[in-house]
């Protein structure tokens, strides 16, 4: 599993290092294509390993491997299955021309060589689809850890609720709401526009 690396970051990379941390944060996605006899066998085999740990994920028992996640990076993981199959589906593909798990299949079994030409920004989004299914997806805060010290984690969550509190205050301010000034006066004047066309004035 790659160390944890920030979008900003993932986003100035190349093609082929995101392609790089999309076979690493995944080995059995990327041993499943390479060994696949085609397109229709990997197809197959992708969904029934995205189906397995989606059954694992319902089904969390202490011998399974899935029972460190998080309770957030379970839900985020079943939400990226869902993505990922919608985006797999041969009917979705035709709808929208474009085959997603054909571009990875030809890659995976080195049929496009220029890696560079692709987009990162689709890489970086199977990227992170994949991040998500493993759960590793980093999209909680580390006040949602566990810790043993309740009060602490209480603290913690009250400081880091007012900075999101006040973060949402500061955004709402970009916005004028109807008792704004100068939004009154506009529509004092529009009324008596209104009015004036109607000859109620």
């Amino acid at each position: 599993m790659p160390k944890k690396i920030g979008l900003s970051r993932i986003l100035n990379e190349s093609p082929e290092f995101i392609l790089n941390l999309i076979w690493q944060t995944d080995p059995s996605f990327m041993k499943i294509l390479t060994s696949s006899s085609s397109l229709k066998d990997a197809r197959k085999r992708i969904f029934d390993y995205l189906n397995h740990i989606e059954n694992e994920l319902e089904n969390i028992l202490p011998e399974n491997a899935y029972q460190n996640f998080h309770v957030l990076e379970i839900e985020n993981s079943k939400e990226c299955i869902r993505v990922l199959k919608n985006i797999f589906r041969t009917k979705n593909e035709q709808i929208s021309e474009f085959s997603a798990l054909n571009l990875l299949y030809r890659i995976a079994v080195n049929e496009i060589k220029d890696i560079g030409k692709i987009s990162p920004a689709f890489l970086t989004e199977i990227l992170f689809l994949i991040k998500g299914v493993n759960g590793v997806s980093d999209i909680y805060d580390e006040v949602y850890t566990k810790t043993q010290d309740p009060e602490r984690k209480v603290r913690s969550r009250m400081q880091k609720l007012d900075v999101f509190a006040e973060k949402m205050l500061n955004a709402f301010d970009r916005f004028k709401t109807g008792y704004d000034d100068e939004i009154v006066l506009k529509r004092k004047e529009m009324r008596k526009r209104i009015l004036k066309f109607l000859r109620a004035d």
